[in-house]
């Protein structure tokens, strides 16, 4: 992967985890599962928004990390 695709990938992660606030359960069900397809590369983000102050967002967050199922997303 180059880093034109790398950045566009992040940017892509970046606009979906901003759209995890959405009003509509099944847009956000739908952003979770693109996430956790995406696996590892949307770890850092979904990190961030475990902390988030909507508390939606974090729920969605958590859902997320609990569904990559991959060592990087157990705290320690």
């Amino acid at each position: 992967m180059d880093i034109k695709n790398t950045q566009q990938e992040n940017q892509n992660i970046q606009q979906l985890v901003k759209n995890l606030s959405d009003d509509d359960g099944m847009v956000r069900q739908n952003i979770r599962a693109s996430l956790v397809a995406l696996g590892r590369s949307a770890i850092d983000d979904l990190a961030g928004a475990a902390t988030s102050s909507q508390d939606i967002v974090k729920w969605e967050a958590v859902k997320a990390l609990g569904e990559i199922e991959d060592p990087l997303t157990i705290p320690v």
